[in-house]
């Protein structure tokens, strides 16, 4: 750690506090790989918040949404733990969900 920038410190240290509490820490902004994994999982934790599936502070509820896939996910496995392959399945899943969500509304 003595090589690391502060930033970097930082974020190391915000991912293992995360994972102290069983939670997904937040990707810093300007930092994301930029992946078709990561586009793909934002897009999916869009949907949760269009579907209003947060906590008292305005951000996802990390536990309604795990237990929400590992019972009906299609593989039944977290969110970060789908491959990037299996995704897009998903991610036609969720977009079905809010789409029945707006029916109901």
């Amino acid at each position: 750690t003595s090589k690391m920038q502060v930033s970097e410190c930082q974020n190391l240290i915000n991912h293992l506090e995360a994972a102290t509490r069983n939670i997904t820490p937040a990707i810093p902004k300007g930092q994301g790989t930029g992946n078709k994994a990561d586009k793909m999982r934002k897009k999916i934790l869009s949907i949760c918040h269009e579907m209003n599936w947060t906590n008292e502070k305005g951000k996802i509820n990390w536990k309604m949404l795990n237990d929400y896939l590992l019972k009906y996910g299609y593989l039944h496995k977290a969110l970060n733990d789908y491959k990037e392959t299996e995704l897009p399945t998903l991610v036609s899943q969720f977009e079905a969900l809010l789409k029945h969500f707006y029916k109901k509304i």
